[in-house]
């Protein structure tokens, strides 16, 4: 009886120690990437983020990136095989989104400093509660807003647009030399972020 137990516990710790293994083989990346598969016969897949790469094999997660609320839910995940895929195309998550924050605010302070380093001023008079008159300079706040308005439009329009396109042509070798961008772009990659 000692002895069955003693064999079941070792069996126990070892089944442990084996899948402890296998899950730390993939390790989770918060800023993976969306991606779009070509196909060599030119049909193009939907939109999904670029969940994991096997070697021989691409897997998206089918969503729209808009609609995702937390990268708990359920996605049904599609694989591609490395010999029917013409090229890859990513792009970061909600990439214009991103590129619009910071072109607003970097034109914004951009405007802001141009505005009140021209020393042309514009007063504007207002009235205000007990009858007194008080006057403002707008030129640096219409500079300020004219260039948040303009970084916000460029900044987008860059983010919207900056994407990686990786050729596979169906060829292993191609895969395996973009292994390394590939795999740093996926939300499970092999190497782990430091």
């Amino acid at each position: 009886m000692k002895k069955q137990l003693f064999l079941l516990v070792i069996t126990l710790l070892f089944t442990f120690q084996v899948s402890s293994q296998v899950k730390s083989t993939l390790f989770f990346n918060k800023k993976g990437w969306q991606a779009w598969v070509t196909t060599l016969d030119g049909s193009k897949s939907d939109r999904g983020f670029f969940w994991k790469i096997d070697s021989d094999s691409v897997y998206l997660a089918l969503s729209d990136a808009k609609k995702v609320k937390s990268m708990s839910q359920i996605f049904q995940v599609k694989g591609y095989s490395i010999q029917n895929i013409e090229s890859i195309e990513l792009k970061k998550v909600k990439a214009g989104k991103k590129g619009m924050v910071l072109g607003m605010v970097l034109g914004y302070f951009t405007g802001l400093a141009i505005s009140l380093s021209t020393g042309e001023t514009t007063n504007y008079n207002s009235w205000f509660g007990s009858g007194s008159k008080t006057t403002y300079d707008i030129e640096p706040i219409v500079g300020a807003m004219t260039g948040a308005v303009a970084g916000g439009a460029i900044g987008a329009l860059i983010g919207a647009n900056s994407s990686k396109k990786f050729k596979i042509l169906g060829s292993i070798e191609n895969f395996n030399k973009s292994i390394p961008e590939l795999d740093k772009r996926a939300f499970w990659n092999r190497v782990k972020k430091r």
